[in-house]
Protein backbone atom coordinates (compact mmCIF):
# COMPACT_ATOMS: atom_id res chain seq x y z
CA UNK A 1 0.00 0.00 0.00
CA UNK A 2 2.88 2.36 0.77
CA UNK A 3 4.43 1.59 -2.60
CA UNK A 4 1.17 2.58 -4.25
CA UNK A 5 1.03 5.85 -2.29
CA UNK A 6 4.65 6.56 -3.23
CA UNK A 7 3.91 5.89 -6.90
CA UNK A 8 0.84 8.17 -6.77
CA UNK A 9 2.96 10.91 -5.21
CA UNK A 10 5.58 10.37 -7.92
CA UNK A 11 2.90 10.69 -10.61
CA UNK A 12 1.70 13.94 -9.01
CA UNK A 13 5.24 15.30 -9.03
CA UNK A 14 5.76 14.34 -12.67
CA UNK A 15 2.43 15.89 -13.67
CA UNK A 16 3.49 19.13 -11.93
CA UNK A 17 6.76 19.01 -13.89
CA UNK A 18 4.73 18.46 -17.04
CA UNK A 19 2.59 21.55 -16.31
CA UNK A 20 5.73 23.58 -15.63
CA UNK A 21 7.22 22.39 -18.94
CA UNK A 22 4.04 23.46 -20.73
CA UNK A 23 4.28 26.90 -19.09
CA UNK A 24 7.96 27.14 -20.06
CA UNK A 25 6.96 26.29 -23.62
CA UNK A 26 4.37 29.09 -23.66
CA UNK A 27 6.96 31.56 -22.34
CA UNK A 28 9.51 30.44 -24.93
CA UNK A 29 6.98 30.86 -27.75
CA UNK A 30 6.07 34.34 -26.52
CA UNK A 31 9.77 35.26 -26.35
CA UNK A 32 10.31 34.01 -29.88
CA UNK A 33 7.40 36.13 -31.10
CA UNK A 34 8.73 39.19 -29.26
CA UNK A 35 12.18 38.75 -30.77
CA UNK A 36 10.67 38.28 -34.23
CA UNK A 37 8.90 41.63 -33.77
CA UNK A 38 12.19 43.21 -32.68
CA UNK A 39 13.85 41.91 -35.84
CA UNK A 40 11.13 43.43 -38.00
CA UNK A 41 11.35 46.75 -36.14
CA UNK A 42 15.14 46.78 -36.48
CA UNK A 43 14.83 46.07 -40.21
CA UNK A 44 12.38 48.97 -40.59
CA UNK A 45 14.73 51.26 -38.65
CA UNK A 46 17.57 50.10 -40.89
CA UNK A 47 15.57 50.95 -44.01
CA UNK A 48 14.92 54.41 -42.57
CA UNK A 49 18.61 54.85 -41.77
CA UNK A 50 19.52 53.76 -45.28
CA UNK A 51 17.19 56.39 -46.68
CA UNK A 52 18.68 59.03 -44.37
CA UNK A 53 22.17 58.00 -45.48
CA UNK A 54 21.21 58.36 -49.13
CA UNK A 55 19.80 61.84 -48.46
CA UNK A 56 22.91 62.82 -46.49
CA UNK A 57 25.10 61.60 -49.35
CA UNK A 58 23.15 63.71 -51.86
CA UNK A 59 23.40 66.75 -49.55
CA UNK A 60 27.15 66.17 -49.18
CA UNK A 61 27.69 66.00 -52.96
CA UNK A 62 25.58 69.13 -53.44
CA UNK A 63 27.53 70.99 -50.74
CA UNK A 64 30.86 69.92 -52.28
CA UNK A 65 29.76 71.22 -55.67
CA UNK A 66 28.54 74.52 -54.22
CA UNK A 67 31.74 75.04 -52.23
CA UNK A 68 33.84 74.38 -55.38
CA UNK A 69 31.83 77.01 -57.19
CA UNK A 70 32.28 79.39 -54.26
CA UNK A 71 28.52 79.80 -53.92
CA UNK A 72 28.41 78.87 -50.20
CA UNK A 73 30.77 78.90 -47.24
CA UNK A 74 32.82 75.82 -46.38
CA UNK A 75 30.91 75.64 -43.11
CA UNK A 76 27.96 74.17 -45.07
CA UNK A 77 30.25 71.42 -46.40
CA UNK A 78 31.46 70.62 -42.86
CA UNK A 79 27.86 70.33 -41.69
CA UNK A 80 26.96 68.05 -44.62
CA UNK A 81 29.98 65.82 -43.83
CA UNK A 82 28.91 65.53 -40.17
CA UNK A 83 25.36 64.61 -41.18
CA UNK A 84 26.69 62.03 -43.64
CA UNK A 85 29.00 60.49 -41.01
CA UNK A 86 26.19 60.44 -38.47
CA UNK A 87 23.91 58.70 -40.98
CA UNK A 88 26.65 56.10 -41.70
CA UNK A 89 27.14 55.50 -37.97
CA UNK A 90 23.38 55.13 -37.41
CA UNK A 91 23.14 52.63 -40.27
CA UNK A 92 26.06 50.62 -38.86
CA UNK A 93 24.47 50.60 -35.40
CA UNK A 94 21.14 49.45 -36.83
CA UNK A 95 22.84 46.69 -38.84
CA UNK A 96 24.31 45.45 -35.56
CA UNK A 97 20.88 45.73 -33.92
CA UNK A 98 19.33 43.61 -36.69
CA UNK A 99 22.03 40.97 -36.24
CA UNK A 100 21.60 40.97 -32.47
CA UNK A 101 17.81 40.71 -32.76
CA UNK A 102 18.11 37.81 -35.18
CA UNK A 103 20.49 36.03 -32.80
CA UNK A 104 18.06 36.57 -29.91
CA UNK A 105 15.22 35.23 -32.03
CA UNK A 106 17.23 32.11 -32.93
CA UNK A 107 18.01 31.58 -29.25
CA UNK A 108 14.32 31.93 -28.36
CA UNK A 109 13.41 29.41 -31.08
CA UNK A 110 15.98 26.97 -29.68
CA UNK A 111 14.53 27.48 -26.19
CA UNK A 112 11.09 26.75 -27.64
CA UNK A 113 12.32 23.47 -29.10
CA UNK A 114 13.97 22.59 -25.79
CA UNK A 115 10.76 23.36 -23.88
CA UNK A 116 8.77 21.20 -26.30
CA UNK A 117 11.22 18.34 -25.76
CA UNK A 118 10.97 18.73 -21.96
CA UNK A 119 7.19 18.64 -22.18
CA UNK A 120 7.35 15.46 -24.28
CA UNK A 121 9.76 13.86 -21.79
CA UNK A 122 7.45 14.58 -18.86
CA UNK A 123 4.43 13.27 -20.77
CA UNK A 124 6.30 10.04 -21.47
CA UNK A 125 7.51 9.82 -17.87
CA UNK A 126 3.94 10.28 -16.64
CA UNK A 127 2.73 7.51 -18.95
CA UNK A 128 5.46 5.17 -17.68
CA UNK A 129 4.64 5.95 -14.05
CA UNK A 130 0.95 5.24 -14.67
CA UNK A 131 1.82 1.89 -16.24
CA UNK A 132 4.06 1.09 -13.26
CA UNK A 133 1.14 1.93 -10.96
CA UNK A 134 -1.11 -0.46 -12.91
CA UNK A 135 1.56 -3.15 -12.61
CA UNK A 136 1.88 -2.50 -8.87
CA UNK A 137 -1.90 -2.72 -8.46
CA UNK A 138 -1.87 -6.04 -10.32
CA UNK A 139 0.89 -7.38 -8.08
CA UNK A 140 -0.94 -6.20 -4.97
CA UNK A 141 -4.06 -8.03 -6.12
CA UNK A 142 -2.09 -11.31 -5.91
CA UNK A 143 -1.33 -10.60 -2.25
CA UNK A 144 -4.99 -10.92 -1.26
CA UNK A 145 -6.48 -14.32 -0.60
CA UNK A 146 -10.07 -14.60 -1.74
CA UNK A 147 -12.42 -17.43 -1.06
CA UNK A 148 -14.60 -18.58 -3.91
CA UNK A 149 -17.57 -18.78 -1.49
CA UNK A 150 -18.82 -17.22 1.77
CA UNK A 151 -18.27 -18.99 5.05
CA UNK A 152 -16.37 -19.19 8.30
CA UNK A 153 -12.81 -20.48 8.50
CA UNK A 154 -12.66 -23.48 10.83
CA UNK A 155 -9.33 -24.87 9.78
CA UNK A 156 -6.21 -23.32 8.33
CA UNK A 157 -3.91 -25.48 6.20
CA UNK A 158 -1.55 -22.71 5.12
CA UNK A 159 0.33 -20.23 7.29
CA UNK A 160 1.19 -16.63 6.32
CA UNK A 161 4.40 -16.57 4.25
CA UNK A 162 3.93 -20.05 2.75
CA UNK A 163 4.09 -20.34 -1.01
CA UNK A 164 1.05 -21.97 -2.56
CA UNK A 165 0.11 -23.14 -6.02
CA UNK A 166 -3.23 -22.68 -7.64
CA UNK A 167 -5.31 -25.86 -7.79
CA UNK A 168 -8.35 -26.69 -9.81
CA UNK A 169 -11.73 -27.58 -8.31
CA UNK A 170 -11.25 -31.25 -9.32
CA UNK A 171 -8.18 -31.46 -7.07
CA UNK A 172 -5.58 -31.39 -9.88
CA UNK A 173 -2.71 -28.96 -10.27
Amino acid sequence: AKQREAKLADIGRIEAEQRRAAADLAVAKASANAYAARVERAKADLASADSDLTAAHVDLERAEALVKQGAVASRLLDEAKRKHEAAEARKAALLAAVDASQAEMELAEAETESAEANKDVFQATTAVARLELEELDELLSFAQLKSPFDGIVTQRHVDPGNLIRSTHADGGN
